[in-house]
């Protein structure tokens, strides 16, 4: 009855661990104390952002398809592909945020799948089987 839960737990280590070997939180020059504290403000508010974009695109993979998503696949690809869109339609007022989405919906359904290796349920499974 334990090893869902241990389950949940490795999938948190996971999330730090993909923050930190894509967004490179540990590698931070010597600068002075309020401009370390400004960058990883900025850092943390971004990753932030883009998980919870990330996880409500997973849900709706989840209830419409029935399919868990990679999240490791599909922040890879927001961090290094579509930040830089995702900046431009937040604070250049270039493009639609709703349309962003779309496309990366459109985007995960097919690149951005969990490949499940088991019969075992996924984490998305196991969260939605605790929450009810």
């Amino acid at each position: 009855k334990i090893y869902p839960f241990y389950r949940l737990r490795w999938q948190i280590e996971l999330m730090f661990k993909i923050w930190k070997s894509l967004c490179h939180i540990d590698k931070v020059k010597k600068v002075k104390q309020e401009r370390l504290e400004c960058y990883i403000y900025a850092k943390l508010i971004c990753i932030v952002l883009t998980w919870r974009m990330i996880w409500a695109v997973a849900k709706f993979i989840f209830v419409k398809h029935k399919k868990s998503l990679s999240f490791y696949k599909a922040f890879k690809t927001m961090h290094r592909v579509k930040l830089t869109e995702l900046r431009e339609i937040l604070f250049c007022d270039v493009g639609n945020i709703s349309q962003f989405m779309i496309n990366f919906y459109n985007m995960s359904k097919i690149k951005h799948l969990l490949e499940k290796k088991q019969k075992e349920p996924t984490s998305m499974q196991i969260l939605i089987t605790c929450l009810n």
